[in-house]
């Protein structure tokens, strides 16, 4: 487990050094020009949130993710990047329901056939969603303070 989480945590480096995370985060300022702060931080936590289909684990996600995000974040203008930083990593801990390999714990059940691969897929993406949607209900009544 150790070993596989360490190889994750490389590659999400990797990322970092085949630029690949300059190119994501140049598309999606892009993606938000024209909207309001309000709107561009909730589309950088909505966006935050379902990129996590494309990370093993929410620590390669958090490694190869965040500083970009905050760093967009920091754009904004009159964003309190502390709020924003709770705003974004609130989301953290429920993400990890996702996909089968989207937390460690996801890895144990998976793997010993717990739970089948295609319904772990179809409530990742129930339960996601539905995690996401009461999230977003809380980070909306949480914006007045990101935006101080």
């Amino acid at each position: 487990m150790f070993c596989w989480f360490g190889t994750l945590i490389t590659l999400a480096g990797g990322l970092a050094q085949t630029g690949f995370l300059k190119w994501f985060a140049t598309h999606s300022t892009t993606l938000m020009v024209g909207l309001p702060p309000m709107g561009v931080a909730f589309g950088l936590l909505v966006l935050f949130y379902f990129t996590h289909y494309f990370f093993a684990g929410v620590t390669s996600h958090a490694t190869a993710q965040v500083a970009i995000m905050l760093t967009i974040g920091m754009t904004i203008p009159g964003m309190d990047i502390k709020y924003f930083t709770m705003f974004l990593c609130g989301s953290l801990g429920i993400m990890g329901i996702l996909t089968p390999y989207g937390a460690a714990h996801n890895t144990i059940y998976f793997g010993t056939g717990y739970i089948k691969s295609s319904t772990f897929w179809l409530l990742g993406a129930i339960f996601g969603v539905f995690n996401f949607a009461v999230y977003s209900l809380f980070a909306v009544l949480w914006m007045p303070r990101v935006f101080g």
